[in-house]
């Protein structure tokens, strides 16, 4: 394993455990988080449903964020992995607060969920000069604009690298970042688009949701955290924060997105699945599964191994749970890093006359993310290098497993 993967695998291992703070990375100078301090009147806890009056800023810096609008947002439980967020309504309701960033270097974090109404030009998160300039401006910024209601960019000086496609209703992590030369937009630590950027920033306040005027209002949005720094965080540092917020809201991807149905099969009794090999980034596993077929009600054992058959990650499900006709999954202990440009294998263990699985007969049969690559479906009666049976991109019994990058 790499320094980089060893690095990767330890930040897992911390934020698995609840021990990393975005604060332990130096110049936090804005976090708004909604399963921490928002208030509904004075310092009162809003409850479900109740106007937000004040989102408290838990950076120390006492930049909070105050509700506006002829209709207030509110605070809605159990919207995101059992936790709360901050909501707009698309119409009224947006948030202000202050903050300074005065250097050439910035770098925001929004965790949310958009919808399709509200301005063609939606403000996510304004970092707006004293004027209430953002992204028209030289010295200020849209950190995350929302482009014709299904688009996230960021931008300053009427300037944007190009927009990544969101979907209605579905959290996500948009990260912007500004080093001084260009900006960055990603999504879900990924698909990074730049463009050329420099100059001072002469922030003096932020908006979510709308401009620092009330302008260009989002449509019915959910925050569920805010992070700005005041600089251009590194790699690793930018990743830890990511990664934080992936595994907190439970934002990790299914490598395979969708699979064709094959001839039902229970007569073999070992390890079957597929090879695959990771992309250009380190993956980190946070879960893994194995596609439901109707009757299925065993448990199955799961494992992740590499290119010499070792085991990097197993787990045990459960295929009563969840329903027929798509996966399940069951979390890993402590989430595993695969290295980019690795060789893996992905296996779940069947038995003859047990739970029926899809054979591999009729042509290519899974749907990868980009983060992978799969080439062919394989077996194995024990420990072990599996067998390849069929390359290109096909697989034995439907396993899968859940990523960040």
């Amino acid at each position: 394993m790499s320094r980089w993967s060893r690095s990767l695998a330890l930040i897992a291992a911390r934020q698995q455990a609840g021990a990393f703070s975005p604060l332990s990375i130096s110049g936090c100078v804005l976090w708004l988080k909604a399963d921490g301090n928002v208030y509904n009147t004075g310092t009162t806890q809003a409850t479900d449903g109740q106007d937000v009056a004040t989102w408290v800023d838990a950076s120390g810096n006492g930049n909070d964020a105050t509700g506006y609008g002829a209709i207030k947002p509110t605070f809605e439980t159990n919207e995101i992995n059992t936790l709360p967020v901050v909501a707009t309504n698309g119409t009224h309701a947006y948030l202000k607060g202050s903050v300074s960033i005065t250097g050439t270097a910035l770098t925001a974090f929004v965790v949310t969920s958009t919808g399709s109404t509200g301005s063609a030009y939606a403000r996510l998160l304004e970092l707006a000069n004293a004027g209430g300039g953002g992204y028209g401006a030289t010295d200020a910024c849209s950190a995350i604009l929302l482009f014709d209601y299904a688009k996230i960019t960021t931008g300053r000086n009427n300037n944007n690298p190009g927009t990544i496609s969101t979907t209605d209703g579905v959290h996500f992590v948009a990260t912007a970042s500004y080093d001084g030369t260009n900006a960055t937009i990603r999504k879900n630590g990924t698909g990074a688009l730049s463009v050329s950027s420099s100059g001072s920033f002469a922030i003096t306040q932020y908006a979510l949701a709308s401009t620092a005027a009330g302008g260009d209002l989002a449509g019915p949005t959910e925050f569920a955290e805010i992070l700005v720094y005041d600089s251009a965080l590194g790699t690793t540092d930018r990743k830890a924060v990511e990664h934080y917020l992936l595994a907190k809201y439970d934002l990790s991807a299914p490598a395979i997105t969708s699979i064709v149905a094959d001839t039902l099969r229970n007569n073999y009794a070992g390890w079957v699945g597929f090879r695959f090999n990771v992309g250009a980034d380190d993956l980190t596993v946070t879960e893994l599964g194995r596609w439901k077929v109707s009757g299925n009600s065993g448990s199955r054992a799961l494992e992740i191994r590499n290119s010499s058959g070792t085991v990097v990650a197993s787990a045990t499900l459960d295929m009563s749970l969840g329903s027929a006709g798509g996966f399940t999954f069951v979390k890993l202990g402590s989430p595993v890093v695969l290295s980019a440009s690795g060789t893996y294998y992905m296996i779940s263990s069947e038995a003859n006359g047990g739970d029926e699985w899809h054979d591999d007969v009729s042509g290519m049969n899974v749907t990868p993310t980009t983060a992978i690559t799969v080439t062919g479906s394989v077996y194995s009666s024990g420990s072990g290098v599996p067998t390849l049976a069929t390359p290109d991109v096909h697989s034995y019994g439907r396993p899968n497993f859940k990523y960040y990058v």
